[in-house]
């Protein structure tokens, strides 16, 4: 679904990088996303994490300064990667804008919003418990259609495994081989593509594999009947697991217990780890999917995220 006019014509949106694959796809909806730092190598990035982590004064010198960020009404920052001081630096250049932090993380893994008053930005999140604890606007996460529309209606011929996750250790690694292992004990033919927390740690421990593209793990979940959805923290609210599972109408396998509380949940396309018995795994894997509401899938699209901003 493509964004309204008028709406492209009056947000802008800040990622760590514009040329990252959701940022690219953001722009192919018609919406401007700007990069937030000027371009980089390695070393750069290196002294630029040092600048920041020593509170060294100067930290503009890191920051593009986006002159056609003049053009449009709102300013959406992703807290992707972002940083206190160039949320402050942005509002100093265009003090009449409409500025949101948009966290599509955790609070405790990102900015602390305690350093943000409203004076300097509105700050909305995706997750509920966030939004309760730290009296934040809620908005729902997102997902694009365009990505899933080739491969809705195929043939389940096509599909090769039962259980798919794809996704970094983050000290989730111990719990992620048991459940492996007790998949297969079911008979369940697995495929986990397990990633080291940082890069450098792939040498630590040979479960680990070298990381892939988006279009890749695309590719692998139009092969797969079910996606497993390993959540550190289960109240952080809905990942990019569930809009996988929501869009490519996949069975989803989660240990988000909150889960129930959505409109799309249903009994026979979602298993709850810790609630739904594990012996009736294998059976839940077999039955098809049953399809959800257009109406509701719509609510997590791109575009209908946009509108509950009131642009």
């Amino acid at each position: 679904m493509s964004v309204k006019n008028s709406t492209k014509n009056s947000v802008a949106i800040i990622y760590n990088d514009n040329n990252s694959y959701f940022a690219k796809v953001i722009q192919r909806n018609g919406i401007q996303v700007f990069s937030a730092y000027k371009p980089s190598n390695v070393i750069s990035r290196i002294l630029r994490k040092i600048h920041f982590n020593l509170k060294l004064p100067g930290s503009n010198i890191w920051f593009l300064e986006n002159k056609m960020l003049k053009n449009f009404d709102t300013i959406i920052i992703f807290d992707v990667v972002m940083r206190f001081e160039y949320i402050s630096f942005i509002r100093k250049k265009y003090p009449q804008k409409r500025l949101i932090l948009w966290y599509w993380n955790p609070v405790r893994n990102s900015i602390d919003q305690n350093l943000l008053s409203t004076d300097i930005c509105e700050k909305w999140s995706y997750s509920l418990e966030d939004c309760k604890k730290y009296n934040l606007k809620y908005n729902t996460t997102f997902y694009f259609e365009e990505l899933t529309n080739i491969y809705k209606g195929k043939d389940r011929n096509e599909l090769c495994y039962d259980i798919l996750f794809v996704g970094r250790d983050k000290g989730r690694l111990s719990m992620l081989l048991e459940y492996k292992e007790k998949f297969e004990s079911l008979g369940l033919e697995t495929n986990f593509h397990i990633t080291p927390t940082k890069w450098y740690e792939k040498r630590k421990n040979k479960v680990y594999m070298n990381d892939i593209s988006y279009n890749e793990i695309i590719n692998l979940i139009k092969k797969s009947k079910a996606i497993l959805d390993i959540m550190q923290n289960e109240t952080d609210g809905l990942t990019l697991r569930a809009m996988e599972s929501l869009f490519f109408e996949r069975k989803l396998i989660t240990n988000n217990q909150t889960i129930v509380q959505y409109d799309f949940y249903s009994k026979d396309n979602i298993f709850v780890l810790g609630i739904d018995k594990i012996d009736n795994l294998l059976e839940f894997i077999e039955l098809p999917y049953k399809p959800i509401s257009n109406h509701i899938v719509k609510k997590y699209e791109f575009s209908t995220w946009l509108d509950r901003f009131n642009l």
